[in-house]
C-alpha cells in the first residue's frame, strides 16, 4: 500500500499546476492543515459518511458489489465541485477520487471497520498535502521553509 501511496505522490509532483500552488489555501499553515483540517474535516467526516452511512443505506438496496460500486462513484462525484474551485481537470479528479473511493471500501469490506480507510485516506492527504508543500518550494508560506 505504501508503495501505491508513493507512486501517487511521485505523479502528482510531476505536474506543474499542483506544484505551483500552495498546499493549504490561502492562510492556513501546513501544520494545522495536516493535523486539524485533514483528519477531522476530511477524513473523519468523508469515511463515516461514504463507507458507513451511505453504504449501509446502499446495502439495504443492492448486493454488496454494487452497494460498493455505488458509494465509490459517488465518493469521486463528491469531489468534483472541489475540482473545479481548485481549476483542477475534473475527469482526472473523478476518475483517481472513483479509484481512492474503490480501494477505501475494500478495505472497509476486508478489515469490516472504518479505521483501516480512514487511515490509508489520512496517509493519501496528508502526504499530498506534505509533498506539494515541499515540491512547490513553500509557495503560500511567507519564510519559504516547509
Amino acid at each position: 500500500m505504501g508503495a501505491l501511496l508513493s507512486a501517487g505522490w511521485a505523479v502528482a509532483s510531476s505536474v506543474p499546476a499542483l506544484r505551483a500552488r500552495p498546499a493549504t489555501g490561502a492562510h492556513e499553515d501546513l501544520a494545522r492543515w495536516v493535523l486539524l483540517r485533514i483528519p477531522l474535516g476530511t477524513v473523519v467526516t468523508e469515511e463515516l459518511l461514504f463507507r458507513s452511512v451511505f453504504y449501509a443505506l446502499t446495502r439495504r438496496a443492492w448486493t454488496p458489489p454494487v452497494a460498493r460500486a455505488v458509494c465509490a462513484v459517488a465518493f469521486g462525484l463528491w469531489h468534483v465541485r472541489t475540482a473545479r474551485l481548485a481549476g483542477d481537470s475534473v475527469p482526472l479528479v473523478l476518475a483517481a477520487t472513483t479509484a481512492a473511493g474503490v480501494g477505501f471500501d475494500w478495505l472497509r469490506a476486508r478489515s469490516g471497520s472504518v479505521v483501516a480507510p480512514a487511515l490509508v485516506h489520512y496517509a493519501l492527504n496528508a502526504g499530498g498535502a506534505l509533498m506539494i508543500a515541499r515540491t512547490s518550494r513553500g509557495v503560500g508560506y511567507p519564510d519559504g521553509d516547509v
